[in-house]
């Protein structure tokens, strides 16, 4: 006949195996003596030839195989709720035990609660799980190092916070906060905004084209929208304010007798007086230029890590020409590719490392600003590449 294998249906409440005797086996006796039947587990069973012609099957293990045996706890169709109510018959007795649905046909189960293990049929079954026998738990030098680790973060957290609060505040004072307010004071009537460099961005959705109203020797105009709704008028005065700061350097350094070398050219030295005029000042790192061809400067400043950082990225997307990677979000779009191109090669040439005769005076930066600022405010010089520097390097 053969060997033929099926699963056990869920919810199968009796099972049973029977040989129908009248059957004619005069024909297979010869290889296939034996007739038999098993319930067993169907992941061990692995299923080999020699089980129809042999007794192989029935003679490993001296005949027993593994069998799971899904049980429940059935009287009819008791379920866990209808169990509950019964109290003498309900089989829970421990403690710290619950009641759940058995996967397979009707009746309920019983388990030990969460964090409890034990036999929950037993009075006092379940007991406390030892969790620090199973996982170590953390001595209590471990925690009090984490303890002291946190705090030292949140701490650190805290200090940096407060610095950066006090370098905000000598910036706004540095460049002319306590006469803003002294202004607000004296002209009651006129009300008076201090905004940060975030907010005016949100204001004017990034700087966006279509919120220009007006362009001028000044700058370019946006409106904007501040404090909920407030509409207030943001002029951008980079690129000016630029040009006559390298103005005021090239004065120190073309006209002033002996000239003067300023030692510590940063933003926060170039402060604005009325009209945003760019005045240079701090010339506490200052230092006369050499007088005849004998003398020499020799000047090395090492600025901050993060200025250094800069330089050097901006210097390796140059070389790779992919300038849009170092290219500040607000600034993506929002200028003429001629103007953004021709800064960023006088800052090149302005980082050159393979000497000072390689690098740009003061005069060539400042005329080359003032070029670049007169091709911004024209509208033809969105899609015009700026016209190649004067200077070249060489290495």
């Amino acid at each position: 006949m053969g060997c033929c294998q099926t699963t056990i249906p869920r919810d199968m409440s009796f099972y049973d195996v029977t040989f129908d005797r009248g059957f004619n086996t005069s024909q297979i006796w010869n290889f296939s003596p034996c007739s038999y039947a098993v319930l067993m587990e169907a992941e061990t069973f692995n299923f080999s030839t020699a089980y129809i012609s042999t007794a192989k099957f029935n003679d490993r293990n001296a005949g027993r195989v593994p069998v799971v045996l899904d049980w429940a706890i059935r009287n009819g169709e008791m379920s866990c709720e209808v169990a509950k109510r019964n109290e003498k018959a309900y089989a829970s007795l421990s403690d710290n035990s619950e009641c759940v649905v058995p996967p397979n046909g009707p009746g309920y189960l019983c388990n030990c609660s969460k964090g409890y293990e034990g036999n929950p049929y037993l009075l006092h079954g379940c007991h406390d799980i030892d969790e620090c026998s199973r996982n170590p738990c953390p001595s209590v030098l471990t925690v009090g190092f984490l303890g002291h680790l946190i705090f030292s973060f949140f701490g650190s957290m805290i200090l940096q916070r407060r610095k950066l609060n006090q370098v905000k505040r000598e910036h706004f004072l540095q460049h002319g906060g306590t006469l803003l307010f002294e202004k607000m004071r004296s002209e009651r009537g006129i009300a008076f905004i201090v905004c940060t460099e975030v907010e005016l961005i949100q204001a004017t959705n990034n700087y966006d084209k279509s919120r220009v109203i007006g362009k001028g020797g000044h700058g370019t105009v946006y409106k904007g929208i501040v404090k909920g709704n407030i509409p207030v008028a943001i002029k951008r005065t980079l690129l000016r304010i630029a040009h006559k700061a390298a103005e005021g350097l090239n004065f120190l350094h073309s006209c002033a007798s002996p000239p003067i070398i300023h030692g510590d050219v940063k933003t926060a030295n170039v402060l604005l007086g009325e009209n945003y005029m760019a005045k240079v000042s701090d010339f506490g790192a200052s230092i006369l230029a050499p007088s005849d061809e004998e003398q020499y400067v020799t000047m090395g400043q090492d600025g901050p890590d993060m200025q250094r950082s800069l330089s050097s990225n901006f210097l390796s997307a140059m070389k790779e020409n992919n300038l849009d990677a170092v290219l500040p979000s607000h600034i993506k779009g929002q200028e003429s590719t001629g103007l953004i191109r021709g800064l960023a090669k006088l800052a090149k040439q302005c980082l050159d490392m393979c000497g000072s005769s390689n690098r740009p005076s003061m005069k060539e930066i400042a005329d080359e600003l003032e070029r670049l600022r007169k091709l911004s405010l024209h509208p033809w010089a969105d899609n015009r590449e700026s016209k190649p520097s004067r200077w070249n390097i060489n290495c």
